[in-house]
């Protein structure tokens, strides 16, 4: 992707960061993206390109047709990812070659959304590993701390789904480093910041360490309600209730909970987290 290209016409046009992302994103996320590569939404990618008069074309100048097609795929594999559809998420990500995958950001997105992917699906914890040590390793040189804290709760995951708890907690614990005090600058950061706190939240559970767990449901719930976003707190109610059910909390508050719940899963369309919650209100 040519951001060189995209930052010579803003300037030739006389216009500032601020004036370009006015009612499109913050100026947080346009300075992301024209000085350290990270690639904004398609919907905010485009709309900015209006704005310049120029088309999403223009930015792919060598292989505009294939990579575009690339960035759609990880984009629309990471939007079934966030509403977990990891069936499709996989589908989107099979279409990808990843020996394509040269643009600094787009790699980023497609290792953590491959390696957690591989531990949802339970599978080795060498798949995993392959991929999310990459985050934390091969690309150090352009270290972020929010996908490191993403490849750290991702392998997190694979060793909690081997049995291997001790490990398992090393790599949540540090997935936690900084990521209470990490503003979102746009909503992708926020998802990712939910997945961490949501696989983080429900190890802890499972380990029994309910005050850190329930800490950091609430968290999500609230960066959530700050930024309207609905994706991920249906999944964060429910494992508050629960949490609270474990922990003998009174009915009434179980029942809030999964309320809550319920009435988000309804808003998001997730149909199997409806059938778990409804199973799960039933015993009340």
């Amino acid at each position: 992707m040519d951001i060189q290209l995209f930052i010579h016409r803003r300037k030739s046009l006389g216009i500032s960061q601020s004036e370009l992302c006015q009612g499109i994103c913050t100026q947080a996320t346009l300075s992301r993206f024209e000085n350290q590569g990270q690639v904004p939404s398609v919907k905010i990618l485009l709309d900015l390109c209006q704005r310049l008069d120029m088309s999403l074309g223009e930015l792919f100048p060598r292989q505009d047709v294939q990579s575009t097609a690339l960035y759609q795929h990880i984009e629309a594999a990471e939007s079934a990812f966030v509403r977990a559809d990891y069936k499709l998420a996989s589908q989107e990500l099979a279409a990808v070659d990843a020996k394509q995958v040269t643009t600094l950001s787009l790699k980023k997105r497609y290792l953590y959304l491959k390696g957690f992917l591989a531990a949802l699906a339970k599978a080795s914890i060498n798949d995993s590993f392959f991929y999310l040590n990459q985050l934390m390793t091969d690309l150090h040189t352009d270290f972020e701390p929010l996908y490191s804290s993403l490849a750290a709760a991702g392998l997190g995951l694979a060793y909690a789904n081997a049995g291997e708890s001790e490990r398992a907690h090393h790599y949540f614990q540090k997935a936690q480093d900084g990521l209470l005090d990490y503003e979102p600058a746009n909503s992708q950061e926020l998802w990712r910041i939910l997945n961490i706190v949501l696989h983080s939240a429900n190890f802890y559970a499972t380990a029994q360490e309910y005050d850190q767990s329930n800490r950091l449901l609430l968290h999500g719930i609230s960066l959530s309600s700050q930024a309207a976003v609905s994706h991920y707190v249906d999944r964060l109610y429910f494992r508050l209730a629960q949490n609270a059910e474990a922990q003998g909390l009174e009915a009434d508050q179980i029942k809030q909970y999964s309320a809550d719940a319920l009435a988000f899963a309804k808003f998001n369309g997730n149909s199997q987290l409806l059938a778990r919650i409804k199973q799960f209100q039933s015993h009340i």
